[in-house]
């Protein structure tokens, strides 16, 4: 009943439990007007002459019928109502009760308790009776139930089975809301995380700034082992080994050691950075996929342009480094091998090596 009117226990159904309330309800006809005065032992199956009294409230249906003898009354209260813990579900009691009549005063007695109470007590006004329910709290409500049938009660009943079931349908909708709702707010936050992780200004410049100082050191080494070239062979060829050193030695070691560390260092930071963008754009499509409402960053594509203009930039320089270093390497192998001549021949640093490839 609204606010678990019944007490602590609450008496609802499902559909399927009005069925079994007419099952057992359909032996004991009666008009409750009828049978005020008098007793009654007629049975019907039909459920249009079943008699009793139906009430309803928000949340809940009662039928309630009884037999009287004199004023002692016996009978049965079916109850169906909203689960008040789970409102996409309803529960139904059937409890018995005896009691007896006094005027229009009703007092009924539950062998196995009703609600916080196991007495209800009501009044007779014509064709109704009000029953008061005693509350947890202390307080009182009544219901006013009147005349009716079995019909009546079951349509009641399945009028509380289709609002159980449209609570079913709002919980599924606010619970499929909050989980829509949920994953867009991740998908913006990777996707926020992932953009800040990108969007840095000059990420390569110190990685080219070292190129291009590792670079000018071979191009130092070069020169120095031109200069050394240009005093000739020396005594029993020693500036010819001089010369072999410092082009295998200074120039090919630094270009190797320094030069082509420093594209790898560009490659990995370029590859971790195309690993960030494509992260970024599954949670941007992810975004998309969600629909309208699932705003991506406004700025998102245009980062990802100009980071991947800035990693073309970077490779691009790299290689062509690569290429200035492996032109110097080639020049020191020359020189040193131009100076291994006649008596020294065969002491220069002979076939140059192969060239460092290039970064992707």
């Amino acid at each position: 009943m609204e606010g678990n009117m019944i007490g602590s226990r609450v008496f609802l159904a499902t559909v399927v439990v009005a069925s079994v309330a007419t099952a057992a309800l359909t032996g004991c006809a009666f008009s409750p007007a009828a049978n005020q005065g008098q007793t009654s032992s007629s049975t019907n199956a039909d459920q249009q002459s079943v008699h009793g009294w139906v009430g309803t409230t928000q949340s809940a249906a009662l039928f309630m019928q009884w037999t009287r003898n004199g004023n002692n009354v016996s009978g049965s209260l079916v109850d169906t109502e909203i689960d008040s813990s789970n409102s996409s579900k309803t529960k139904n009691y059937n409890e018995s009760f005896t009691g007896t009549v006094s005027g229009n005063s009703v007092t009924l007695t539950f062998s196995g308790g009703f609600g916080t109470s196991s007495n209800l007590s009501g009044m007779l006004q014509d064709s109704k009776i009000i029953l008061s329910f005693p509350q947890s709290n202390g307080s009182i409500k009544t219901i006013t139930m009147s005349d009716g049938t079995i019909e009546q009660y079951n349509q009641d009943v399945s009028k509380l089975t289709g609002q159980a079931q449209s609570n079913a349908q709002a919980t599924a909708k606010a619970s499929a809301d909050a989980a829509y709702n949920q994953r867009v707010s991740k998908e913006r936050q990777a996707a926020a995380a992932e953009l800040a992780a990108i969007e840095q200004d000059d990420y390569f410049k110190n990685d080219l700034t070292a190129m291009g100082t590792d670079l000018a050191k071979v191009l130092s080494d070069l020169q120095k082992t031109q200069s050394e070239a240009a005093d000739g062979q020396g005594s029993y060829c020693e500036n010819v080994y001089t010369v072999y050193n410092d082009a295998v030695g200074a120039v090919y070691s630094d270009m190797e050691a320094s030069v082509y560390t420093d594209a790898i260092t560009v490659k990995n930071r370029a590859d971790k950075i195309r690993a960030e963008i494509s992260s970024l754009q599954s949670d941007l499509q992810a975004l998309t996929n969600d629909g309208a409402g699932a705003d991506a960053p406004s700025d998102a594509q245009k980062v990802i342009d100009g980071v991947n203009s800035d990693i073309g930039n970077a490779i691009a320089t790299s290689n062509q480094n690569i290429d200035i270093g492996n032109g110097y390497v080639a020049t020191a192998y020359s020189v040193g091998n131009g100076i291994a001549t006649g008596a020294c021949a065969n002491h220069g640093p002979g076939k140059a090596p192969k060239p460092v490839d290039h970064i992707g």
